[in-house]
């Protein structure tokens, strides 16, 4: 490659030729390029050091000049005239602007980056000089969450000891024992009522007959002359450590992890304390007994910050590390510079990586919008007959390379950042689809839909998922709206959805029963027709297990409010026939069939004969 400047002004530059082309008429193969014109060759060699960007290293018979980049050639490329201009100027030097554009963006990105990093290093400093302020805080909202779940706890024991005296009945009868067992059942924080008569505990909520338990002096007294008893265990053998609260001829049992049973950070406990007395309870990894040291003058160290919410005569306390001042700046001091550091390149990094591969939320913003959830079918069987009845769709997430997501990894992440709803109407699409012409052939049978809170918050919501089912193409009857006990608890506006979907003939059922808060009474104000019982009582069937004695009692609970009933997680026959036995009429489960496509399930249904 050569450069010339012609009788014009012009400086020209010619491309270098590429390998295997000749050389013609003595000048480079390729084509040209006009860099500066200045009108002839003299102004062109007198002003070509003035132009911008361009520096005259000499003006002298052999001169060389430094101009702007030019065809991508390296720095401070050095070319010959070309021969056959015959001009005095032997060569010109082309410095390409990179070399100036490189200086400009390393100033600009120095700047940049310290323009930035002084920011960011004056409030990492000013977080780690807060962080013994922001941790307190932390610990006020943990007590503050023990002392509000104890007074809710013990305002409902109270009233269920008041409500209690009222009953009539023949003492330790079986109408008496009943209406304890359905105080139970309905009172969120007790765990089991008792009757005292003669000095003992004569019949229990769930043990008839006198239990042996003698009459002693309480450990405090709260208002209401209601007797409080801290070392007390349930009857039935095994039971955690109670806290029993009598008045009158009843004492109610608390379980006291209940109290400290509140989500908070991994390095913070709580407990909760009688008014200057013992620590009753405390959350895992810190007894009481060490948290009554803690409270003890003198007994909590400079490492540890403390908190205690006082309400009502009692203290709830939440206890947690901290960062001495020293540590604070020597760490600022020392971490910050590589922290920085290390943040650029761990930014590098994810910016690249999480091209690939994004955040949950994102992905699951994106399954959204990519319809990548799908439904399969579950029968739902006839217990006396093994009739197959209906199947409950459940939802998949089938992510494009195939894996599948379970739903307890996005139906909580979707339930949080208000997503769920979107999933249910896809759902109820997929099953619209699946369904249209299925239904028709078997107009005995049904669809159960998972619906959460979020779907049923009002009656608009729970239309926006309805209206994707077509009128007069599927039945209303066959399509079962199902709200998991944890979400039943709705607002006026939600109970109002569910009625008018009842009105328009979906049959409505509580899912899991037995795991959530939803008590009787409340469940008789719902429009429900069905209760299915959660797996976890059915496991229970033909074993040692505690919570085996809740079983009978959900099944009368729902004899008793004349609803049907459907058992999930059924494994064995053993299990369906306890089941058929008690009188629950159909069930779900792997000893019937496995979650299936809906092109399985069609099969299935043809070879019930249905």
């Amino acid at each position: 490659m050569c450069a010339f400047v012609n009788s014009r002004g012009e400086v020209h530059a010619a491309v270098r030729r590429p390998a295997g082309f000749p050389q013609r008429g003595g000048f480079p193969w390729g084509r040209r390029r006009t860099l500066w014109s200045f009108g002839d060759k003299a102004a062109g060699a007198r002003r070509l050091g003035r132009r911008p960007g361009i520096k005259a290293k000499g003006l002298l018979a052999n001169m060389t000049f430094v101009m702007g980049s030019f065809a991508g050639e390296p720095l401070g490329s050095t070319y010959p005239l070309c021969p056959q201009i015959g001009s005095s100027m032997t060569q010109l030097t082309i410095a390409p602007r990179e070399r100036r554009v490189r200086n400009i963006y390393v100033i600009a990105t120095l700047l940049m980056v310290v323009g930035t990093l002084i920011p960011i290093a004056i409030a990492g400093y000013a977080a780690l000089q807060s962080a013994q302020e922001t941790h307190m805080v932390r610990l006020e909202l943990a007590s503050s969450k023990v002392a509000e779940r104890a007074t809710i706890a013990l305002a409902q024991a109270r009233s269920a000891l008041e409500a209690l005296e009222l009953n009539h009945d023949e003492p330790c009868s079986r109408e008496h024992v009943t209406a304890m067992r359905r105080f139970t059942l309905n009172t969120l924080s007790v765990e089991e009522i008792s009757y005292l008569g003669e000095g003992q505990a004569r019949c229990t909520t769930w043990l008839d007959g006198a239990v042996g338990e003698r009459d002693r002096e309480p450990d405090f007294i709260l208002d209401d002359d209601i007797q409080a008893f801290t070392d007390t265990h349930s009857h039935i053998p095994g039971s955690a450590l109670m806290l029993g609260l009598r008045k009158g001829h009843y004492q109610v049992l608390i379980n006291l992890n209940r109290f400290t049973d509140v989500s908070m950070d991994e390095d913070i406990h709580v407990g909760l304390q009688r008014n200057a007395g013992p620590v009753l309870a405390t959350s895992a990894g810190l007894t009481p007994d060490a948290m009554q040291d803690m409270l003890r003058p003198g007994g909590l160290d400079e490492d540890h910050l403390m908190h205690k919410a006082d309400f009502g005569g009692w203290s709830a306390v939440a206890v947690g590390g901290k960062a001495s001042q020293e540590e604070i700046r020597h760490l600022s001091l020392l971490l910050l510079p590589a922290g920085l550091l290390s943040a650029t390149v761990v930014i590098f990094l994810v910016v690249r990586v999480s091209r690939k591969r994004l955040s949950p939320l994102i992905e699951l913003q994106q399954g959204i919008r990519n319809h990548e959830f799908v439904v399969q079918y579950q029968p739902i069987v006839e217990l006396a007959s093994g009739r197959c009845v209906g199947a409950e769709a459940l939802v998949r997430w089938k992510r494009p390379e195939g894996d599948i997501v379970r739903p307890d990894l996005f139906i909580p992440l979707a339930e949080e950042h208000g997503k769920i709803s979107e999933i249910s109407e896809q759902v109820m699409q997929q099953v619209v689809r699946d369904m249209d012409g299925l239904l028709s052939l078997h107009p005995d049978i049904h669809i159960a839909v998972n619906l959460a809170a979020q779907d049923v918050v009002s009656t608009a919501a729970l239309q926006r998922i309805l209206s994707h089912i077509p009128a007069g193409r599927i039945d209303p009857a066959q399509i079962w709206l199902e709200v998991t006990e944890r979400g039943c608890v709705l607002s006026g506006d939600g109970a109002a959805a569910l009625q008018v979907a009842r009105a328009a003939g979906h049959q409505v059922a509580i899912d899991d029963f037995g795991t959530g808060y939803c008590g009787l009474q409340y469940l008789q104000t719902l429009p429900v027709s069905i209760l299915k019982i959660d797996r976890s009582f059915v496991q229970t069937i033909a074993t040692d297990s505690v919570s085996g004695v809740v079983l009978p009692h959900i099944i009368d609970l729902a004899q008793g409010l004349q609803l049907r009933m459907v058992a999930e997680g059924v494994e064995t026959q053993d299990q369906a026939d306890y089941l058929t036995a008690r009188g629950v009429q159909f069930a779900q489960g792997w000893l019937f069939a496995r979650p299936m496509d809906v092109e399985d399930f069609a099969a299935y249904l043809e070879r019930q004969g249905g």
